[in-house]
């Protein structure tokens, strides 16, 4: 389970992996893009370079499209919405 927390513009995420409950690596869970446009990504591993390489892209729409359907994120602009 992927834990978020934000404030004050500082946006944390824990970076475990697990399958079925094993623990099996860690992995960057955060992105930046240059404006200053953060997100973090919870679920299925196999959505979770896609939606970070798209934020730091900048993230551009309102929402990113998942290829498969086990996957959440949280996108935060730079002024703090």
């Amino acid at each position: 389970m992927t834990t978020w927390a934000y404030r004050d513009r500082v946006l944390a995420a824990d970076s475990m992996i697990s399958d079925r409950g094993c623990y099996c690596g860690d992995v960057e869970k955060i992105a930046v893009a240059p404006d200053g446009t953060m997100g973090a990504y919870s679920g299925d591993f196999v959505n979770l370079i896609g939606f970070l390489d798209w934020v730091r892209a900048g993230a551009a729409g309102d929402v990113y499209q998942f290829q498969y359907e086990d996957g959440e994120g949280i996108v935060i602009r730079p002024d703090g919405k």
